[in-house]
């Protein structure tokens, strides 16, 4: 478990703060959160207090807005904190002394933040801080916990990098980032995404990575999703049910016991400690009523078994790119889709529709390089051409793809000739 130290200052940033204690809050298996708005009164003062966690921590996040904050001072001892640092500044420079890993967030031009009077002291902390780290801008609230959960993601996969998780590529940043908010924003523990795209290859991955990365789900467990034509027969619901039952047990490893229930399924999920993740596929332009019905009630059973527990179902529909039919760009294109309306007609907005999902570039490629190798533009260029020359501009498939980053990877972890000028660039 990582333990993590949040700091700032308080009443400029309070919302913020919120944003980012909200995202960690359904990943407390995985990390330990100390914040002042958990602090009690006690015999020890606030700067021991804030001090002692920051020694305890092994993640500190500094989120900076206009306001340098209050100067820590003790009564007692006029010899204190002679140089008038602030609470914040105090806490910043134990987490360098330490050692600490560091993450710093500020606010960009565009948020909206009051500043305090003290703006010389603030430039001076600024400017100690941005010579060394290399800080990332945040225009909202929502838009600092997607900062913030981008980065956990960089932590995860970094750590993981011996076991090639990094070839799942692209992170597909804007269909991750609407399923970040959807997951921010949704009023129920259930949540329903919709995943579109024109190749299965597309939509499997995408998923695939959500769970991995997001979610913390062993993805061995989804494998390629569920398809409708794996068991469903007729318009018995119950008899389609108990199919599809027997097809999820074996994905989850759950020994099958009569009769199979979702109520089993959530139970054992949440014994083990994981959540429920589901992945569904079909072909969005054979989507008909009788797939449409048994997606209505199952839906409404998962909600009903999740009883508060977190879980997903994804719905991966695949689009035939050769079509004419409008269905593909009009239907499932947004919230008002008929797809939707079929699906969720009095709860439009529970489910989570990320954009269609398209091939990949060679842009992709070197903007994932940017993003988890180094953010040297130049580097990531060359490495381009050192290893990923020969890939065509367009129209890259994941298949290819994912060979290509796992042969990247392997040189880079075996610091290979080839790489050796490229390790440890950041």
């Amino acid at each position: 478990m990582t333990t993590v130290y949040l700091s700032s200052t308080f009443q400029d940033l309070k919302e913020y703060r919120e944003e980012v204690l909200r995202y960690f809050r359904p990943l407390k298996d995985q990390f330990r959160m100390l914040n002042m708005e958990d602090y009690t009164a006690e015999d020890r003062s606030a700067y021991d207090k804030c001090m002692m966690d920051v020694r305890q921590c092994d993640l500190y996040i500094l989120l900076l807005g206009k306001c340098y904050g209050s100067v820590a001072r003790d009564p007692s001892d006029t010899g204190f904190n002679p140089e008038g640092y602030s609470y914040t500044e105090l806490e910043y420079r134990m987490a360098r002394q330490c050692g600490k890993e560091v993450w710093v967030f500020k606010a960009s031009g565009q948020a909206v933040v009051p500043a305090d009077a003290d703006q010389n002291a603030f430039q001076r902390f600024w400017d100690s801080i941005n010579g060394i780290l290399s800080p990332r801008p945040f225009d909202a609230p929502k838009d600092l916990a997607i900062q913030v959960a981008q980065a956990v993601g960089r932590r995860f996969i970094r750590s993981e990098r011996i076991n090639e998780k990094l070839a799942y590529l692209c992170d597909r940043k804007i269909p991750n980032a609407d399923f970040l908010l959807g997951r921010l924003q949704a009023t129920t523990s259930f949540r329903r995404v919709i995943v579109r795209g024109p190749t299965p290859e597309l939509c499997d991955n995408f998923i695939n990575r959500l769970a991995l990365f997001d979610l913390r789900f062993d993805e061995r467990k989804l494998g390629n999703p569920i398809s409708f034509d794996d068991f469903l027969s007729g318009r018995d619901y119950a008899a389609n049910l108990q199919r599809f039952l027997l097809l999820l047990y074996g994905k989850l490893g759950i020994m099958p016991t009569a009769p199979l229930s979702l109520k089993q399924v959530f139970e054992t999920q949440n014994s083990r400690g994981e959540i429920v993740v589901i992945a569904l596929s079909c072909d969005a332009e054979m989507l008909e009523a009788g797939q449409i019905e048994f997606l209505k009630s199952l839906l409404l059973d998962c909600n009903q078994a999740a009883g508060g527990q977190e879980a997903y179902l994804f719905i991966s529909l695949e689009e035939d790119p050769d079509s004419s039919d409008p269905l593909a760009t009009e239907k499932l294109a947004s919230e008002k889709a008929e797809i939707l309306k079929a699906l969720f007609p009095s709860q439009e907005q529970a489910a989570i529709c990320v954009p269609r999902l398209e091939a990949l570039t060679r842009k992709d490629i070197k903007d994932w390089i940017q993003e988890r190798v180094t953010q040297d533009e130049g580097t990531a260029a060359q490495m381009m051409n050192d290893f990923f020359k020969d890939l065509p501009k367009t129209g890259i498939t994941m298949q290819d793809a994912h060979e290509r980053i796992s042969f990247f990877i392997r040189k880079m972890n075996t610091n290979s000739p080839e790489t050796a000028a490229y390790i440890n660039l950041d």
